[in-house]
């Protein structure tokens, strides 16, 4: 894996100790350092190799639009603000994301994976796998999860509950955000309340899906999407 040198401009020093935590604890990026203005954040880039900046806009002296207008250096951008007014603003500069303070985890890392999605496709030919694992907030620490190891993922209203093979895990968040972590080509959204793997799905019987003993409902708008995902995936339903 690629690891991907980070830079956070940020001139509040709780909310920069925030992201930096968050930044340690991705696998594939690296802190590299923490400047509280733009004058600062110039000097590291042109010393130093970054790929993704993590960037306050209401900054002293010049602030984090200014700076996008003035770089000169490709790197992928994540603003990181308390106003929501400069949000059109940003992707009209080709910004990745753009983040409201206070930024919880869950969202962070949203934006990062698509930073290392796009890595990827600027990379397909350095032998770089998709990813193998994901991180979720579980009993107060955040636990690693093998993609390959979740059979399905349930709604359970303010949680989320993910099925493996060898444990359940539960984690306080929306099935949609966890959604946003899963690669699309492997995982199917069969209902409101659920998302499977496709490759664990061993039968599709009427408005059920099975994996293994355990009978998932299916949407009935979407049975013939998800057959057609089914059979694409080289799967045999009955």
């Amino acid at each position: 894996m690629q690891v991907l040198n980070c830079l956070i401009v940020e001139d509040e020093s709780l909310a920069a100790r925030v992201i930096a935590d968050y930044v340690v604890q991705i696998p594939g990026l690296k802190l590299a350092a923490i400047c509280e203005d733009v004058p600062a954040a110039i000097a590291k880039l042109e010393s130093g190799n970054i790929d993704l900046l993590f960037l306050d806009i209401n900054l002293p002296k010049i602030n984090g639009i200014e700076f996008i207008r003035m770089l000169n250096k490709k790197c992928h951008i994540i603003l990181i603000t308390a106003y929501h007014q400069y949000a059109v603003e940003g992707f009209e500069l080709d910004v990745v994301d753009y983040l409201l303070k206070p930024v919880s985890f869950e969202r962070f890392t949203k934006a990062v994976n698509k930073v290392l999605e796009h890595q990827k496709l600027l990379e397909p030919n350095k032998g770089e796998t998709v990813a193998s694992h994901m991180f979720v907030k579980a009993g107060g620490k955040m636990e690693k999860i093998i993609l390959d190891d979740i059979l399905f993922v349930e709604s359970l209203q303010n949680y989320v509950l993910i099925h493996t093979t060898n444990k359940k895990i539960i984690t306080y968040s929306t099935l949609k955000n966890i959604e946003s972590l899963l690669p699309a080509a492997r995982f199917l959204k069969v209902q409101k309340s659920y998302i499977v793997a496709i490759d664990k799905i061993s039968s599709l019987l009427g408005t059920s899906i099975y994996i293994g003993n355990t009978a998932i409902p299916v949407s009935r708008k979407l049975r013939d999407d998800i057959r057609n995902r089914i059979l694409t995936n080289n799967l045999s339903p009955r």
